[in-house]
């Protein structure tokens, strides 16, 4: 049976966790720079590599998402009264949505999604475009910034993240009954957990 290694990041002295004095995330050179060997923990989300697994909670709902794919697309150009200077951005995941925690995993019910974060158009609050960003989970809404990072916003109390140092969905086969979910928390420190960790 695969071993799952679970990521105890806020309390554990063991792992090899490195704390960062800076809170904000960094533009996207330094993100997939850091997402190359590293799980990211901020304050208010989490970016992870390719293909790793995150969980998803939501009160009694319990979600895990892998990114397959994203890609940026250059195109962003100057503004003007009606059109944004934004950039489009796009990625897929696949979803599982867990019944309960503790049931027989099954491949054939994982759903494939797709995200886009693109210009906007209009004039003052009519506004139009932007894309998807929402990634939905028993009913609530996590949010998507390139390439990989999942958000929790300040006022979401009953959503948590939980990032898996495993990268197939065949693997969730044991989930452990106490998780110590990622929460949103004003001015906690970024952490790097390093994805060389070891699996024994």
């Amino acid at each position: 049976m695969v071993r799952i290694m679970f990521l105890a990041i806020i309390y554990s002295c063991s792992l090899n966790v490195k704390a960062s004095d800076n809170i904000s995330r960094g533009d996207i050179e330094d993100t997939l720079k850091l997402i190359e060997e590293n799980i990211v923990v901020g304050f208010s989300w989490v970016d992870l590599p390719m293909n790793q697994i995150l969980l998803l909670k939501h009160k009694e709902s319990i979600c895990a998402i892998q990114f397959n794919s994203f890609e940026r697309l250059g195109d962003n150009r100057a503004a003007t009264t009606f059109r944004s200077s934004a950039e489009t951005f796009k990625a897929s995941y696949s979803k599982y949505k867990f019944n309960n925690i503790h049931e027989n995993f099954d491949l054939d019910d994982i759903t494939i999604h797709e995200l886009e974060s693109k210009a906007t158009f209009g004039v003052g609050r009519l506004t139009f475009g932007g894309g998807n960003q929402k990634i939905e989970c028993g009913g609530g809404d996590f949010y998507w910034e390139f390439p990989t990072g999942v958000y929790l916003t300040r006022d979401s109390i009953d959503l948590g993240l939980y990032p898996l140092l495993i990268n197939d969905f065949a693997q969730l086969n044991k989930l452990p009954s106490t998780i110590k979910w990622v929460r949103y928390k004003e001015n906690r420190p970024k952490k790097l957990i390093s994805m060389s960790l070891p699996l024994n």
